[in-house]
């Protein structure tokens, strides 16, 4: 570890590391760095304090916020994996003792594990979502895709494979207009989708839930955790991309593409190798602007893990810690992940996702114990 002097509360390009409330600077390889800052955490019914920097706990945050109280934030060394290290305040259980099936078990379909067929849930618009259910013990998981991405994806059926695994409460669905949902997905926007979610919590969901959600997807968990504090434990973003429709999408967008948007109302921009691109329509973007989080604080009080590949370019990973920056919790790790991309579903990527997931979980069932009254 190299300390240095510094009052600086950015991070060096190539290096990771936080400053601390003694003005000392720490910096460690990604491979092997955690970053943290914890206290006592909110349980999932409580809301945080009216203004987000006061209360107890263990915080400094006068590197980052020279007005307001400091947040002290933890570099840790790791264990078992170089990339996975956990705050001493959340009870760890190890990869060993958490059984990842690689081979991905195409479970789920309603509420019977056994099907392929989602269900499909009715909305006011007449739109319908797909969705796969498994029961289980809480507290349960939500997991909320990105962009232009499904519920069919790696990650979502990594996890749900891990929590039938674990027989915790799991559910993944479709928003209006991707894969198996009705909806033209040119006419939604981020309003609609983070409805499409709380329809999901409301009427999908008992208990108390953990969102974990991918790019978009956590935005959309941010919004929604915001929407029904009583109803969400924690949360998990993976590579997440809050206030994306402005930071990477309209703020990096050429002066011919935006003649483009500005002249059609939409904007076609391929990506990958070329058969893919993203859709991007004005709508999309006026609406996005509603729910902008990034510039302020963000007054939500449960325990957050944030997940980020250091070689994503697609979603930088010094999103992840504005985001750490922003919360009001006191309870947010940030886990980079060395040399990950955006999509995070190598099966080491998974490995550091889904024991990132079930730790959390079982981190937050005393809290949740009436939930589980068998238990």
């Amino acid at each position: 570890v190299l300390d240095q002097p510094s009052q600086q509360g950015c991070i060096a390009a190539g290096q990771q590391g936080i400053a601390g409330g003694d003005g000392q600077r720490k910096v460690r390889a990604p491979s092997s760095l955690h970053i943290a800052h914890h206290a006592p955490a909110l349980g999932y019914h409580q809301r945080p304090p009216a203004c987000p920097y006061e209360g107890g706990g263990d915080v400094d945050h006068t590197a980052f916020h020279p007005a307001r109280h400091q947040r002290r934030k933890h570099l840790e060394d790791g264990r078992g994996l170089g990339f996975r290290l956990f705050s001493r305040n959340v009870r760890t259980s190890g990869l060993g003792e958490i059984r990842y099936a690689h081979h991905l078990l195409q479970s789920g379909g309603g509420c019977d594990m056994k099907s392929d067929r989602p269900g499909h849930l009715g909305r006011d618009d007449n739109n319908t979502l797909a969705y796969h259910k498994s029961p289980g013990i809480a507290p349960g998981v939500v997991f909320l895709s990105g962009y232009q991405s499904d519920m069919s994806g790696t990650k979502a059926v990594a996890l749900e494979t891990a929590c039938t695994e674990n027989s915790r409460a799991y559910v993944r669905f479709d928003y209006t207009g991707h894969g198996s949902s009705s909806g033209a997905f040119e006419d939604c926007v981020v309003s609609d989708w983070v409805a499409d979610t709380l329809a999901i919590l409301d009427q999908c969901t008992d208990g108390p839930q953990v969102l974990v959600g991918s790019s978009m997807g956590g935005w959309i968990a941010l919004l929604a955790a915001l929407a029904r504090p009583d109803r969400i434990a924690g949360l998990v973003g993976i590579a997440p991309a809050p206030d994306f429709t402005e930071d990477l999408l309209l703020a990096k967008a050429t002066d011919a593409e935006r003649a483009v948007f500005e002249r059609d109302g939409v904007w076609r921009k391929p990506y990958g190798d070329g058969d893919d691109e993203f859709i991007v329509t004005k709508g999309l973007i006026d609406d996005g602007r509603k729910h902008l989080l990034l510039g302020d604080p963000i007054p939500i009080g449960i325990p957050v893990r944030l997940i980020h590949g250091t070689a994503d370019d697609v979603v930088p990973w010094e999103t992840s810690q504005r985001l750490m920056d922003a919360l009001a919790s006191t309870d947010v790790i940030f886990t980079p992940v060395d040399g990950a991309g955006h999509r995070m579903s190598e099966p080491h990527e998974l490995d550091v996702v889904l024991a990132t997931v079930e730790d959390l979980c079982r981190a937050l069932e005393p809290q949740t114990r009436d939930a589980n009254p068998a238990r």
